[in-house]
């Protein structure tokens, strides 16, 4: 099978016969998702992005490693995800393991996790052990770009049943045709009531649905005369920096804010997202600061222009800008001082920029509102060093091998339970 082969150029540090085999394989095998092939796509151009910098002795090799690593983390995720090199229907992932910023012990680990063991093939699936989608998928132009699934919204208000996906629907494929750009919103058929989405069955039903995107969420409403609200969630391929190699789709890592059922900036919002993974930052921008700009007056408010600076932000990062990344960061910051995704993005920007003092300022915040993200144990390590702080660095790096260690054993319990 080749998925033994581009684990073997993983594990002897063939990463780019890796990548090169993987795209071959998702080209040649037809069924592989849409999404699969261009997330490939992206680690190809990150890794051909370290090479150069790599030649012209730009980069110091601890972050090489580290971005070395991360790009090989991402190449066994996609390796064990379930659009990938498979025909048949995907199944639901295994739980995955945190991402870290390099971290050799856990590459190793995820390798590990993956070598094909010396067992018999198992049985082929009997049919009803195959999973079935939880929605009926809507059938997509295939001349489309990008592909975006909405699925009725669960309505949890005192009102009669309000079809904010219809609205959502409306909007998004407005606002494509109005940038002239080959997208389309569909809408998938099923119940809400009865299979309302966790992350990961979304993510299982956009392999399903061949979709870049899928959009659920839910309708609350205080009573006949309140606000209505609409708490909005989806996935989209991740997609990364150089500066940190796990950045998903916004509402899926931080607190789930109501947001006002303004459906026009909803749909703006997630576009942008979209066009995000689709490595269009023109377009995000452009939505983005439309947000920015309508927000004062806007009945989504504080949470729609938190959101629209974030999404500057990171489209700021993938464009090397990191100076109007860290302004759009820090606006968000002011409309909400716990954004997760600023905090630990806006330090990692003042490393890279010798900002030593507000680096290590910036990390022990962060670190107390986003613990679990172990990332920042590494960063601190290397702002200490920098600093001249030895101990302090030990300690740090001490911290990281331990949060690792003590996630390898968790997940493998959870993987052998």
């Amino acid at each position: 099978m080749e998925k033994e082969k581009i684990l073997d150029f993983i594990r002897t540090g063939d990463t780019d016969k890796a990548i090169d085999l993987f795209l071959d394989e998702l080209i040649a095998s037809g069924g592989a998702s849409a999404s699969t092939l261009k997330a490939v796509r992206l680690i190809e151009a990150e890794y051909n992005r370290l090479r150069e910098d790599q030649l012209q002795n730009t980069i110091d090799s601890g972050t090489a490693e580290a971005r070395l690593n991360a790009i090989n983390k991402r190449l066994l995720d996609l390796l064990d995800s379930p659009s990938a090199l498979q025909r048949s229907a995907p199944k639901k992932r295994a739980v995955q393991i945190g991402a870290i910023s390099g971290g050799v012990l856990l590459l190793a680990f995820l390798a590990w996790r993956l070598i094909p063991r010396e067992t018999p093939p198992p049985p082929p699936p009997k049919e009803e052990d195959i999973d079935q989608p939880l929605f009926a998928c809507p059938v997509f132009d295939p001349a489309k770009e990008l592909k975006i699934t909405l699925l009725p919204f669960l309505n949890l208000s005192s009102k009669e049943d309000v079809p904010v996906h219809i609205g959502l629907l409306d909007e998004m494929n407005e606002l494509l045709r109005r940038m002239n750009y080959p997208g389309q919103a569909k809408v998938a058929i099923g119940d809400p009531e009865k299979n309302y989405l966790t992350f990961e069955d979304a993510e299982v039903l956009r392999g399903q649905c061949l979709a870049d995107m899928v959009v659920w969420g839910k309708y609350t409403s205080q009573g006949l005369d309140k606000d209505e609200l609409l708490d909005v969630r989806f996935v989209s391929p991740p997609f990364e920096f150089a500066q940190q190699e796990d950045v998903d789709s916004l509402l899926e890592h931080r607190a789930q804010e109501e947001l006002s059922a303004n459906l026009k900036t909803t749909a703006k919002l997630l576009l942008a997202q979209a066009f995000l993974s689709e490595n269009r930052m023109d377009l995000a921008l452009q939505l983005a600061h439309e947000v920015i700009q309508a927000s004062e007056s806007s009945p989504a408010g504080d949470a729609a222009k938190t959101d629209a600076h974030i999404i500057a932000a990171e489209a700021y990062q993938m464009l090397d800008q990191p100076e109007n990344a860290a302004v759009n960061y820090e606006e968000a910051l002011k409309k909400d001082p716990n954004n997760k995704t600023a905090l630990t993005n806006l330090p990692i920007l003042d490393f890279k920029a010798k900002k030593f003092t507000t680096a290590e300022k910036r990390t022990e915040r962060a670190l107390k509102i986003n613990p679990e993200k172990i990332g920042l144990n590494l960063l601190q390590a290397e702002i200490f060093k920098e600093q001249g702080q030895t101990v302090k660095a030990k300690e740090a790096l001490s911290n990281f091998r331990e949060e690792v260690r003590e996630r390898m054993v968790s997940d493998t319990t959870k993987i052998s339970n």
